[in-house]
């Protein structure tokens, strides 16, 4: 039996110009099997090149699945199969098997434009349940359509679905009274399947039946938004003035970080309609704020006000914090060691945390510098915060981790954008970059042996 490819091209339109869909799938009995493979394979490690792109995810499916997404305005070949362009910044989600071979691959796309000449997908965020069902929250532009097989939805804020075997489960999409400032920080997927995302808006959201008013005196509105498995949205709190991002679901709740633009203090107060479910005076450090279901349970601030570079290890079962650390040496440009939006992933015996570095760091065994511009760290971190082990991804270009999870028998798998091809120790990919381009920022998917 030939490996089965499903290849999908969902386009948004504008209203009234067109909207098409199309779902091609490849007869394993009629179709030669493919017999390209771009991967270049280590000792139990390998890599491929996904091409030019930017903003980059990447999950792991509980059967060791890796599914990444990515926006990109050029074709997209993933060994046999290509991906034409739609718009200026389509979506491509792909699944890999944990060898790295594709199982499917779907591309979606703006065919239209807005107002203010906006053409294309604009931010989006990626999550997997343990059933393997892929789920996306995306943001196309102001009055765009979105025709995902044959089903019209609004564009600005849309969440799709799909099963382990790439098909569509479900597409919903949802419209704000006018346009306006939009970004969408954050999502994460529960265990059973439940998409919550962290939204950031001017105006009036409709959710189905849950109005989500925007921001008043110059502030912007931000708002948890959770659905159910099948698509519905089954809750909703907001906030003015402050930020949620770092969401993190588990078989117990949720737990989402809020925090202060720095040097501020304010109070957040998180609202359920007009019910207001929490408030408390903020510094301008993050707090964890445990969920569950519509209910705050447990809220606290890892560190002293005075303090902001830090690494935390978060456990949704105990409601916050598991245990903080300070790193104070980081003398690079970025001023902070690490952010708390770090990519960070649980491994057997602790964590591993990927961070950029321009400048150097000095983490007490070894002193890390970069080569002129952002290098990537990888270090392995220990239950309490003891950093154990380091490596470091970089060479006279830019290298920085974009996505991170945890792979079978002590390895990692990354997400790793770069302006020139990279080779983990193994080989490099081909440049996939048109040579007339002024930059290119080329992606690079890779399972290695974790530092």
């Amino acid at each position: 039996m030939h490996t089965r490819f499903i290849v999908t091209s969902l386009v948004l339109a504008l209203a009234g110009c067109g909207a098409r869909s199309t779902l091609e799938e490849v007869d394993s009995d009629e179709t030669p099997a493919c017999t390209k493979d771009e991967r270049i394979q280590g000792d139990g490690e390998w890599l491929r090149g996904l091409g030019p792109g930017k903003g980059a995810e990447l999950a792991r499916s509980a059967n060791g699945r890796l599914v990444a997404a990515w926006r990109t305005g050029d074709q997209v070949t993933l060994d046999c199969e290509e991906l034409e362009p739609i718009g200026d910044s389509d979506l491509v989600v792909a699944s890999f098997e944990p060898t790295g071979e594709v199982a499917w691959a779907h591309r979606i796309g703006v065919s239209g434009m807005d107002s203010h000449g906006v053409r294309g997908i604009g931010m989006h965020h990626l999550g997997v349940d343990d059933d393997g069902n892929v789920f996306i929250a995306g943001l196309g532009p102001h009055g765009n359509k979105l025709d995902a097989l044959g089903t019209t939805i609004d564009s600005e804020l849309f969440v799709l679905s799909f099963d382990a075997a790439g098909a569509l489960r479900w597409a919903h999409g949802y419209a704000r009274d006018a346009d306006g400032h939009v970004s969408l920080d954050a999502a994460t997927v529960s265990p059973e399947g439940e998409l919550t995302i962290a939204y950031t808006f001017q105006n009036r959201l409709q959710l189905d039946e849950w109005p989500v008013d925007g921001g008043h005196g110059g502030e912007m509105a931000r708002a948890l938004i959770t659905w159910d498995p099948k698509g519905a949205v089954i809750r909703s709190s907001r906030s003015e003035g402050r930020s949620f991002g770092g969401l993190r679901a588990g078989p117990d709740g949720l737990l989402a970080v809020a925090w202060q633009f720095p040097d501020r203090t304010g109070e957040l107060e998180l609202l359920q309609g007009s019910t207001s479910l929490w408030s408390e005076k903020m510094w301008s450090v993050p707090w964890a704020l445990w969920f569950r279901t519509s209910e705050l349970v447990a809220s606290s601030s890892p560190v002293p006000p005075a303090e902001r570079t830090w690494l935390m290890g978060l456990d949704v079962g105990a409601g916050g914090i598991r245990w903080s650390s300070a790193f104070d040496e980081w003398n690079g440009k970025q001023g902070e060691f690490p952010p708390w939006a770090s990519h960070l992933v649980d491994v057997d015996d602790g964590m591993v945390v990927a961070v950029p570095l321009l400048g150097s760091v000095d983490l007490g065994d070894q002193t890390f510098s970069s080569a002129g511009s952002f290098d990537a760290v990888l270090m392995h971190v220990e239950e309490g915060g003891l950093p154990r082990g380091f490596r470091k991804i970089g060479a006279a270009g830019e290298e920085v981790v974009t996505g991170l999870v945890s792979a079978d028998a002590g390895r990692v798998g990354l997400m790793l954008q770069s302006d020139a091809p990279v080779d983990l120790g193994f080989g490099a990919p081909p440049s996939a970059c048109n040579a007339a381009s002024a930059s290119c920022r080329m992606l690079t998917l890779a399972v290695i042996e974790a530092p």
